[in-house]
């Protein structure tokens, strides 16, 4: 089955039908906003999102997309539920079905508005990558924003107790991206965020000052939520 709109077509099945009319609600109220944090007035091309109901055939999809459009291997890992694809010409999303999701390891406890979320998720790698025209970023920028647009935590949801090298390296759950991310959004200018999506040089420089400037403004905070606590507890 498939339903197509101005900025996206989305292909699914009868396993989608319980949550398909809320997936395509939230992504037509918020991919806008998406956009136009990106100043993107249109897309290059209309994305094209398929639900899979087959972990199998959607791991073997979208590593052979990867190696046809980047010329690279990949092989996904069992907890993969969803990827963004994009190029100049071509703007893919995949995602797992949500039984299929509740399959993989650590999301066991996987909700639908959970899948939800994700869909705008990987929409907002996709405007990322439109937006800095295909150029490579930094890691923890990247799921940042992705994190942050999509809405994908609470705002106080908040945890940066890693080391700068882990945060690097990918050694840590997006709740750590998502917090760097919440402080660039409270702390600085949107184009201020949007001059280190185009310009990798100079993220690299920011990064190490950025990681430490949020976790001071975690602790403020943190000491903050603790004063408050007792105030209420003594009324």
């Amino acid at each position: 089955m498939r339903k197509s709109f101005d900025n996206f077509t989305i292909e699914y099945t009868e396993m989608d039908l319980v949550y398909i009319d809320d997936l395509i609600y939230k992504l037509l109220i918020s991919h806008e906003e998406i956009m136009n944090f990106f100043h993107l007035k249109k897309l290059d091309k209309k994305v094209y999102i398929k639900i899979w109901s087959n972990y199998k055939n959607y791991k073997t999809f979208v590593e052979n997309e990867v190696q046809r459009l980047f010329h690279k291997s990949i092989t996904l890992s069992d907890w993969n539920i969803g990827n963004a694809i994009a190029t100049e010409t071509e703007k893919q999303i995949h995602l797992l079905t949500y039984t299929e999701i509740l399959k993989r390891k650590s999301h066991h406890n996987y909700s639908i508005e959970n899948m939800l979320t994700l869909c705008l998720h990987e929409f907002v790698h996709i405007c990322d990558n439109q937006f800095k025209h295909q150029q490579t970023t930094l890691t923890w920028f990247n799921e940042a924003l992705a994190t942050v647009l999509s809405k994908q935590f609470p705002k106080d949801f908040l945890n940066l107790n890693c080391t700068l090298e882990e945060f690097l390296n990918g050694h840590v759950d997006y709740v750590k991206y998502y917090t760097l991310g919440r402080y660039l959004f409270e702390n600085y200018k949107s184009e201020d965020i949007l001059k280190l999506a185009k310009n990798n040089q100079l993220l690299q420089e920011k990064t190490p000052f950025l990681f430490q400037e949020a976790k001071q403004w975690l602790e403020t905070i943190t000491k903050q939520r603790k004063i408050d606590e007792k105030n209420l507890n003594k009324i």
